[in-house]
């Protein structure tokens, strides 16, 4: 299918890990095949059909199990010296996915990109030109995901940074001293964005991840304050880890498909290319 856009300077960078999980007591969402390693190339696939990056950068966090050469074809791959680890239960200040998104941002920024764009190594995107889409409905220079219907305050299974936020972003979350799985990456990046969630203190963001009555008061607290305060813009489309999907709808992503969503998927794409 021809493009419909090509007016937006911005590359698309991801994070990347395969192989056998060592903490078996963490939850694993969505089908197992998300996870291997032949999903690359579905993702891949996803990336180059709905979206115009001037570059397609990839984050490994040194795993075990990598894409093949022509696999890829066309994307700059690059590996950390060990894996971090996931932000539950990491090694170093970071996480993995922590390290591929700051990482990201700084490339973005060498690149003299007008956007980042980043699209986690699960998701998959519907929509022709939907990152111009997104881009259209920015009034500030961070857009996430809505956290409506998860845990979390946001998604960032996908997010879009101007490039007025690239440095900003950067010296905000490097100011944060807590570790990843002290202070969760969402809500990282709600204090990275907002001059209002900065007052709060770091202890108690600490408290919610252990869940704790400090915890839960700040959890509430944020929750009620989000739409006034929050520093993002919220994706137009949805629906990242949100369900149920509408798959008849002109764009939206998704992350942690189950076998039934991804068959239902690629069925609404068969039909659309009928037409």
């Amino acid at each position: 299918m021809k493009k419909l856009f090509d007016n937006k300077n911005y590359v698309v960078t991801s994070g990347w890990w395969c192989g056998k999980v060592d903490d078996e007591k963490r939850v694993r969402y969505g089908s197992e095949s998300i996870r291997e390693v032949s999903f690359f190339s579905k993702w891949k696939e996803s990336v180059l059909n709905n979206t115009t990056p001037r570059k397609i950068m990839v984050f490994d966090s040194a795993s075990p199990v990598k894409p093949d050469n022509s696999q890829l074809n066309g994307i700059e791959f690059l590996s950390l010296v060990n894996n971090p680890g996931h932000s539950t239960n990491h090694n170093g200040h970071y996480s993995g996915y922590t390290r591929s998104i700051l990482m990201g941002v700084t490339y973005a920024a060498m690149c003299d990109a007008d956007y980042w764009v980043y699209v986690e190594q699960d998701v998959l995107l519907n929509g022709n030109g939907i990152i111009e889409h997104c881009i259209e409905h920015m009034t500030t220079p961070y857009m996430f995901g809505s956290g409506e219907g998860t845990p979390q305050f946001l998604q960032q299974s996908l997010i879009i940074i101007r490039k007025d936020g690239f440095f900003p972003f950067l010296e905000k979350m490097n100011k944060i001293k807590s570790r990843d799985k002290e202070i969760s990456p969402e809500s990282k990046f709600l204090i990275a964005t907002s001059t209002f969630f900065r007052f709060i203190p770091e202890l108690c963001y600490r408290a919610i991840t252990k869940k704790n009555f400090l915890g839960k008061l700040t959890r509430k607290f944020i929750s009620l304050s989000l739409k006034t305060f929050k520093g993002y813009d919220e994706l137009p489309i949805g629906y990242g880890r949100t369900r149920p999907i509408n798959f008849s709808r002109q764009y939206y992503y998704f992350q942690h498909g189950t076998e039934d969503e991804l068959n239902l998927h690629y069925e609404q794409l068969i039909s659309n290319t009928k037409y």
